[in-house]
């Protein structure tokens, strides 16, 4: 007995379903193998060679299919979680580190502040030594050059209070003399006449 018509053309489309379901789990394997060729290339490889050598062929098995793309997507689940657990301790480190790396820092800013504040203290409390000392230099200095001037005032004061005295001394003398010596002539000059 012959199968009938219908009955080919329905295995044939069930062969075709089928063949299209396996070739689209080919294409989801082979983006799975994608996937975990960038998170682990060594893994990749080995699951990359299995699937060329069973599954990529015509007459595999759906459930050869299916299960290896399971073991992919297994794989790939694994790779991202110890990726992600790496991050995660790669970021507590990286966190860790830089809070270290703040506290020193900020240790050190504290301890630089302290130390230029006892430099700028220093620094005032030497400037205002060196202000006092400088003061105290200038205030001698103006006393020493007060008693020159005062001096050399005095000094000039008295030569000319001196000559002036010795003027008027001078003038009167003069004036004495010249009166007496009038007088005396006078008197000469009467007794003569």
């Amino acid at each position: 007995m012959a199968k009938p018509q219908f009955l080919k053309e329905r295995e044939k489309k069930q062969k075709k379903n089928k063949k299209s379901k396996i070739d689209n789990f080919q294409n989801k394997i082979n983006q799975a193998l994608e996937n975990l060729k960038a998170l682990n290339p060594e893994r990749y490889e080995e699951m990359n060679k299995i699937f060329k050598t069973r599954i990529d062929k015509l007459n595999v098995q759906k459930n050869q299919v299916m299960g290896f793309y399971a073991q992919v997507i297994q794989e790939v689940k694994k790779f991202q979680k110890d990726g992600i657990d790496q991050f995660e301790n790669i970021q507590k480190t990286t966190k860790k580190a830089f809070n270290e790396t703040v506290k020193n820092v900020e240790a050190k800013a504290k301890e630089v502040q302290k130390t230029t504040k006892k430099i700028v203290s220093d620094l005032k409390k030497e400037a205002e030594k060196a202000v006092k000392e400088v003061k105290k230099e200038a205030e001698k200095a103006v006393k020493e050059v007060k008693k020159k001037t005062a001096k050399k005032a005095a000094k000039k004061a008295a030569k000319k209070t001196e000559k002036k005295a010795a003027k008027k001394t001078a003038k009167k003398t003069a004036k004495k003399t010249e009166k007496k010596a009038a007088k005396k002539t006078a008197k000469k000059t009467a007794k003569k006449t």
